[in-house]
């Protein structure tokens, strides 16, 4: 199809008509969404790997005829039900709040400017880029100069000018300036689209939890096929039927298989991401939420966070020629096109009127701390830090440094002799000094203090004086506010030096805000960085969790992995207690499942080894993950749990599953030794097994609901009842005949019963040696993952 290209005035922009016309030929910015599909979300719950094992055991258990044993499946679609309802539920959930987060552009049409979703851009369009926009689509500059920061694609932070013919490419963002730029390439066409689709952008999210279920996924598609050929093998060669074969070796492979945990996992970060965005908090990372349970360290940009980014022109003290200094600032407002908040309060004191023509422009950058104007006949002034700008001689140092202590805001008015393309050149001398008052939220002290007492470090990072920001701080209430430090003119081994001496850091340039990052990461810290502006990007980039406020630079935003969508500090507590919340309960869960996954990998080992026949059915399998794992699991969940998250996932639930898991195993090897002797039957083993198992859940249960509240209580006592009365009333349907029990037999099941309290409080108190199993287990998955990794 054959494409018109269209050039238009920058002030002009396309007709209706000819956007029309884009459109229809689909030549628009389309995106994807932040959350998956409907199809995808169903298509992956539904085809997943374990998820084919447990369908092809159940036909395998119809071609035998062993239907009594399918009652597996009722748990399999019922984990499946609740995981599509509930990522669908969240789906929408976060949908609804991701429209008031879609990224936008001002384009130019029919000689007029509107704002419209990026998604809307079409090939040719005039857009207009500012400071703390993203470009959203490829573009050529028409009019005007800015400088950009394209990391996000090249790695490289330096600035980097454009102007008239120069290209931006779409994910770079505006740094300063203003530009007109025309559409060149847009939608899958763009450059940064290219690269994904060749998966050279694209991370995987950093998550522990992630990586430990990744190991469980490839150890058990490793083991799991040879596993259940050996069983069926074995079962075979002690002369069991066709039919008793193929249902103890599914019962097996089905003990073997942590899918419940998986969804569970899934599960609980997807309804954890809508109660955030309930709360306005969105989140477009879902790991990210377990990053924020595990943050010991939160770096703040002051403002937007302890201040809350409005600002006000509090004093004026000209050296001389007030009016007429006034009307120099007046003429620089009209001239720049700064859209910070300093800027802001610079426009509301002395207005933006053209008392003097402008001749050439520098825009304000974080990198630089000020702003210039090239005026004719009066020459260059420029407004910004007076560290940046004047030779700091004693004088001026003092009276500074008197505003500063206070916790005030301090520009200078300097002219300057020369204006370059990106500095001012030769002597500068001060014409006026502007004092500025940052207005400190209301609820930073008790949010701050919240952070101190549940052992979070805060840390300040600002491009502003070190002194106001100290002070500020310490009305704030920030621990060790008095420790301050200038990063001025410092060279990276020294910032590095001064990143775990110091609290707050002034005069930070975006590439010694992502450095200090880097240093506290190195150092073992778990850091979450907070900002608005696109001289934080560098750092939220590098941040483990990344937190923007939507009243911030569109570009902030579209880096960062939680977006608080009321721009409200106080929310941060909620954020970080619902990451706790749900990484606490996931961590519970998983021993109750690990504990089920473990001991079917002892026993299934141990009838190999001694030739014997699995001793548990599907269906007895399927009474203990409902009532020991899959309800009080979910119900477990759904607490409030928001202590320190510390320790790596697997090991800390394997602490917790294995004396579980050791005890099940030793009464299963006790039954095995005492079989022939007490000539219990097959049938016989598998009902002690069950009831012996099912006890020992019902105590692991009570030891994991302690301290006892009525919550707990209810639970824990729910689930003995419902236990009584499934050994009581269904004994049948599950296959547990305790009624056809010799005397023996029956002896023999209250024995192991009444040993078992005894020996898993013992072995829970054995911490030395379930470190060292673990050790060795942690070894065993590395040699596993380095073999999968190998073939």
């Amino acid at each position: 199809m054959k494409i018109t290209r269209y050039d238009k005035e920058f002030n002009v922009g396309l007709t209706t008509e000819e956007v029309s016309e884009r459109i229809q030929q689909n030549l628009i910015n389309d995106t994807e969404t932040n959350t998956r599909s409907y199809f995808s979300i169903v298509f992956s719950n539904v085809f997943s790997f374990f998820n084919f094992i447990f369908f092809g055991l159940a036909a395998w258990l119809v071609s035998v005829g062993a239907y009594s044993d399918l009652v597996f499946l009722s748990v399999v679609f019922t984990n499946l039900f609740i995981g599509i309802y509930q990522e669908v539920k969240a789906k929408r959930t976060v949908d609804k709040l991701s429209i008031m987060n879609a990224p936008t552009a001002q384009v130019v049409r029919d000689n007029i400017a509107e704002v419209i979703p990026s998604k809307e851009v079409v090939l040719d369009d005039i857009i207009v880029l500012r400071a703390g926009n993203q470009v959203p689509a490829d573009s050529i500059v028409k009019d005007g100069v800015v400088e950009v920061n394209e990391s996000l694609l090249t790695g490289e932070s330096d600035l980097i000018k454009k102007e008239y013919g120069d290209m931006l490419l779409s994910g770079s963002f505006i740094v300063s300036g203003k530009c007109h730029a025309r559409v060149d390439a847009c939608g899958k066409e763009t450059y940064v689209s290219k690269l994904t689709k060749e998966g050279k952008v694209l991370k995987k999210p950093k998550s522990e939890i992630l990586t430990a279920l990744s190991y469980l996924i490839r150890v058990v598609a490793i083991i799991i096929i040879p596993i259940g050929y050996f069983s069926y093998r074995t079962n075979l060669e002690l002369g069991l039927d066709q039919l008793e074969t193929v249902v103890k070796t599914s019962a097996s492979m089905i003990g073997i298989i942590p899918a419940g945990l998986y969804l569970t996992t899934s599960v609980a970060l997807a309804v954890s991401s809508m109660r955030l965005a309930r709360r306005k908090a969105l989140v477009q990372d879902l790991y990210c939420i377990e990053m924020l349970a595990r943050v010991d360290t939160l770096c703040l940009d002051k403002t937007g966070t302890i201040t809350d980014g409005t600002m006000s022109v509090e004093e004026f003290i000209p050296v001389k020629g007030g009016a007429r200094i006034k009307k120099i600032l007046s003429s620089m407002n009209g001239s720049l096109v700064d859209s910070n908040e300093t800027a802001t309060a610079l426009k509301e004191h002395f207005g933006e009127e053209s008392h003097y023509e402008p001749t050439k422009i520098l825009p304000f950058s974080s990198a630089r701390k000020y702003s210039a104007v090239k005026f004719k006949r009066i020459g260059t002034y420029v407004i910004g830090a007076p560290e940046f700008i004047l030779q700091m001689t004693p004088e001026i140092y003092f009276e500074i440094n008197k505003y500063s202590s206070k916790g005030k805001r301090v520009l200078v008015l300097a002219k300057a002799d020369e204006l370059l393309d990106d500095s001012i050149k030769g002597k500068t001398v001060m014409e006026a000094m502007i004092i500025i008052e940052d207005h400190i939220r209301e609820d930073a002290r008790s949010t701050i203090e919240y952070f101190k007492m549940n052992g979070v470090d805060v840390k300040v990072i600002s491009g502003d004086n070190p002194v106001t920001v100290s002070e500020i701080a310490r009305k704030a209430g920030v621990q060790d506010s008095d420790k301050y430090i200038s990063l001025d003119n410092l060279d990276d081994s020294e910032v590095i030096r001064a990143a775990e001496e110091y609290t707050i850091f002034g005069r930070v340039v975006p590439e010694q805000k992502k450095l200090l990052i880097e240093t506290f990461k190195n150092n073992g810290r778990k850091v979450a960085m907070t900002g608005d502006g696109v001289n934080d990007i560098l750092a939220l980039k590098a941040a483990d969790v990344s937190i923007a406020m939507a009243s911030g630079s569109e570009a902030a935003r579209n880096v960062s992995q939680l977006v608080l969508m009321d721009s409200n500090f106080s929310n941060m507590p909620r954020v970080v207690r619902e990451g706790r919340r749900v990484i606490n309960n996931i961590e519970k869960v998983a021993s109750l499942y690990l504990m089920k996954n473990v001991f079917s990998v002892m026993i299934v080992l141990l009838t190999f080894m001694i030739a014997r026949p699995y001793p548990f059915r599907p269906i007895q399998m399927t009474l203990i993950e409902l009532l020991i794992i899959g309800i009080p699991g979910f119900m477990l969940a759904l607490e409030n749990n928001t202590g320190i998250v510390t320790g790596k996932f697997i090991p800390k639930a394997l602490k917790k599953a294995l004396p579980g898991s050791i005890v099940v195993f030793i009464n299963v090897v006790i039954l095995y030794a005492t079989q022939t002797v007490l000539e219990l039957s097959h049938t016989d083993v598998s009902t002690i097994a069950v009831v012996t198992t099912l006890v020992t859940g019902l105590i692991m249960l009570g030891i994991y609901c302690q301290p006892f509240n009525r919550y707990r209580t209810t639970l824990f006592l729910s689930m003995l009842a419902a236990s009584t009365l499934a050994l009581v009333y269904l004994s049948e349907t599950f296959q547990i005949l305790i009624g056809d029990l010799s005397v023996v037999g029956i002896l023999m099941m209250i024995i192991l019963v009444q040993f078992s309290v005894p020996i898993l409080l013992n072995l829970k108190k054995m911490k030395e040696t379930s470190e060292i199993i673990l050790h060795a287990g942690e070894r065993l998955l590395e040699r596993i993952d380095e073999l999968n990794e190998v073939i």
